[in-house]
Parts: C-alpha cells; sequence; structure tokens
C-alpha cells in the first residue's frame, strides 16, 4: 500500500457513489494497474535484496520476504549492556584455556600447504567472519589469492603459531529461550574468517 493507491481508492469510492458507470470502470482499471506495478516493484526490491552478496542485505530480503521482526530482549534485572555482560561472563573460560593449554602446531603432522589443497578448501557457503568477507567472493578470487593464502598457512605451520588476525572472533549470543532469564540462557556461536576455517581444513586433513 503506498500513496497512490490510496488516493485510487477514494477515486473508486467517489465514482460508485457517482453513480457514473464510466467513471466507475476507469477508476477500478487505474487501481488495478497501480497495484499491479506496486507488486512488480516491490518484488524487484526483495529479489535485489536477496540476491546481493552483503549478508546484511540478504537478510533485510529474506525479513521482507516473511514478516519477521526481531525481537530485542534484555537480561531481567540488568542494567549494563548486554555485550558488555556477555563479555564479562564468558571471558573467564577464554582465560582458563590460554593458562593452562597454550595454543601451539607442533603436534600438527603437515608436510607443506599446496596451491591446490587452498582452492579445493575454501567452502562459500560458510558465513562471513569479523572481516566480513562472503565465500563466494573468496572462490571467486581464488586463482589470485591462493598462492598468497598457500605462504601464509605454510610459514604459520613453519613457526607454529597462528596470525593474530586469524584469531578474531565475532561472537552471536542465540537465546535458548524465548525470554532469556539470565547469561546462561544463551548459546554463544563463534564465526570466525572463512580464511581461519579454511587453514584448519588445510592442517587437519
Amino acid at each position: 500500500m503506498n500513496r497512490d493507491i490510496h488516493c485510487l481508492l477514494k477515486s473508486r469510492s467517489k465514482a460508485f457513489k457517482s453513480g457514473d458507470t464510466d467513471l466507475y470502470k476507469k477508476a477500478r482499471y487505474d487501481l488495478r494497474r497501480s497495484i499491479k506495478d506496486a507488486k512488480r516493484q516491490y518484488r524487484t526490491k526483495l529479489e535485489s535484496q536477496a540476491s546481493h552478496t552483503d549478508p546484511r542485505h540478504l537478510w533485510q530480503g529474506l525479513q521482507d520476504i516473511t514478516g519477521y521482526k526481531m525481537k530485542a530482549y534484555k537480561i531481567a534485572g540488568s542494567k549494563a549492556p548486554l555485550s558488555d555482560e556477555l563479555n564479562a561472563f564468558y571471558v573467564r573460560f577464554e582465560q582458563e584455556v590460554s593458562e593452562s593449554m597454550p595454543p601451539t602446531l607442533e603436534a600438527l603432522d603437515v608436510s607443506g600447504v599446496t596451491t591446490a589443497d587452498v582452492k579445493s578448501k575454501v567452502n562459500p557457503q560458510k558465513a562471513s567472519g569479523p572481516d566480513g568477507v562472503p565465500g563466494r567472493a573468496l572462490r571467486s578470487c581464488m586463482d589470485q589469492l591462493a598462492e598468497v593464502f598457500r605462504d601464509i598457512f605454510n610459514l604459520s605451520l613453519q613457526q607454529s603459531e597462528v596470525p593474530i588476525y586469524f584469531k578474531k572472533t565475532t561472537i552471536i549470543p542465540i537465546p535458548k529461550k524465548n525470554q532469556a532469564a539470565c547469561l546462561n540462557d544463551n548459546r554463544l556461536v563463534a564465526l570466525t574468517s572463512i580464511i581461519m576455517k579454511c587453514f584448519k581444513r588445510v592442517a587437519m586433513a
């Protein structure tokens, strides 16, 4: 429903009340044509959003199609932002792991990463990580980037150290219940960069 359709609805109602058959037919025809054009424009808009490589535009398109509206929720009795509370609550696990299990790649038996290995391990279906680079973009440019990533992977394996940029993760809290009453009612989903996922597959192959 837009402004033009709203005006045409009023015009049709006036034509019907006037008793003029020809005027009513014209008003009804104009209304149908305007509704048809509005539907076509709306469909084109949704298709444009759904075909966009940016996940945000894709999700916006799905929300428009399904009529879904994100429900914002807040932990009961909480005054601090949810992001700060989640960070303070879950960071203790990272501290415990870093103190007891220092990251190392020495246990991996890797003879060397090849360009073919890098190309075959990039999954375009995976969600983007903190870098926001979609898998389809990496797959399309892999002929130009495979040698670069191969050198980075081999150097990382030789030094038994993962690049700091690869360790960055976007944490998404997913509520386990409709109404989250405490921080434990959230399930955390970690999104790493697709290059890091590729590195894991190559190293563990």
